[in-house]
């Protein structure tokens, strides 16, 4: 399905394993981390868990083929549901999920990113919100966790420009907790995944339930936005062009 769980402790790493098709996500592969992240939800010895992709990317978004224009829209739509479902799961985990992006977090790559409650990048990582290049609008809740993060007017230029933030603009600009060199990169996260973890666990549980009350108390309503204009953007012919330009490598006409 793509996605590898490795334990250490209190400290459960999730790998999206796909590094032939940078971290795409297709559709059994979101069910299948879904699936993982439910499952860690109910066992009281994970403390900390670290999101991480294989290989040169973090995820390279959804897999283009789950949202092809042939795919059925009931197909569409439980890829829709399936990602949400995980952004959901990621923000209520009982423990928090530390974000290992090293290389590029592009559309609901970049939005599983941002639910998680820390972000941790290596210098060669960058994040896109790509989604209008393709006629769609930005979905995973990424149009409330990055204004969150880092504001109204960063986030809707990241949104309306879909422009390449590198790991360290990204920290400087709040939408990343921070940003290491690669080559210390790895013993980083262990490091902060450890300290997590050797924190007590109640305390913990509800300082994060605090703060993504307090920062991001309408998700839910964003998340169902998202997927009715997805829903309905996908019946465009800008999407159906977005999509073949994307193909055909070269720039979209869009006429909608």
């Amino acid at each position: 399905m793509g996605i590898v769980v490795e334990r250490q402790g209190g400290v459960v790493r999730v790998g999206l394993d796909r590094p032939e098709r940078l971290n795409a996500l297709d559709l059994p592969a979101m069910r299948g981390l879904g699936v993982v992240l439910d499952r860690l939800a109910v066992d009281r010895a994970v403390r900390c868990v670290v999101l991480a992709g294989r290989g040169r990317a973090f995820c390279a978004g959804a897999d283009l083929a789950a949202a092809d224009p042939a795919t059925p829209v009931g197909l569409r739509e439980e890829m829709m549901a399936a990602a949400n479902h995980v952004v959901r799961r990621l923000t209520t985990l009982p423990t928090p999920v530390l974000a290992a992006v090293d290389g590029g977090a592009l559309g609901v790559g970049a939005s599983l990113a941002l639910a998680c409650d820390l972000v941790v990048a290596s210098s060669r990582s960058y994040f896109v919100l790509p989604f209008l290049s393709v006629g769609l609008m930005p979905d995973g809740g990424a149009s409330v966790t990055a204004a969150a993060s880092m504001g109204r007017a960063r986030a809707m230029r990241a949104a309306l420009l879909g422009e390449r933030i590198s790991a360290g603009e990204a920290a400087e600009v709040g939408l990343i907790a921070e940003a290491c060199d690669a080559s210390t990169f790895e013993a980083r996260v262990r490091e902060l995944a450890t300290r997590i973890a050797q924190g007590p666990r109640a305390a913990t549980a509800l300082t994060k339930q605090a703060v993504n009350a307090a920062t991001l108390p309408d998700l839910d309503a964003a998340l169902r936005r998202e997927a009715e204009g997805q829903t309905t953007l996908m019946g465009t012919a800008d999407f159906r062009e977005g999509v073949a330009a994307f193909a055909q490598r070269r720039a979209p006409t869009f006429t909608d």
